[in-house]
């Protein structure tokens, strides 16, 4: 869970990076600072969320191998999934919060100014 965590901050943070531009140029002409976040806490969900929907078709294929490692446990246990999709978003929520607050303090003008 921690080296998806990571990655996926390493990529929101290069992606608000690389969008920093566009980023300044929404907030010099009035974007509201929570759209901003919308924006990129969106991003960082449309992520997680094909991630999870990938993972859990992956471990509902594979149950019949999972079956012979499990002992005494259904490898279909409907709240095992949910909890483990609940804590992937809880962890994408975790790693796109940084990024979301360097974006919504990015200073438009300093940006335009080095165009």
């Amino acid at each position: 869970m921690t080296l998806a965590a990571v990655g996926l901050y390493a990529v929101m943070a290069a992606s608000v990076r690389q969008r920093d531009r566009e980023i300044g140029i929404r907030l010099a002409l009035g974007a509201a600072r929570s759209g901003i976040t919308r924006l990129v806490f969106g991003e960082g969900l449309r992520l997680a969320g094909i991630g999870a929907v990938i993972g859990v078709a992956g471990s509902l294929a594979s149950t019949r191998m999972l079956q012979s490692l499990l002992f005494e446990a259904d490898a279909r246990n409907p709240g095992m999934i949910i909890a483990a999709v609940l804590v992937t978003l809880a962890a994408c929520f975790a790693a796109c919060y940084v990024p979301v607050r360097c974006a919504t303090r990015t200073d438009p003008c300093s940006l335009l100014q080095a165009e």
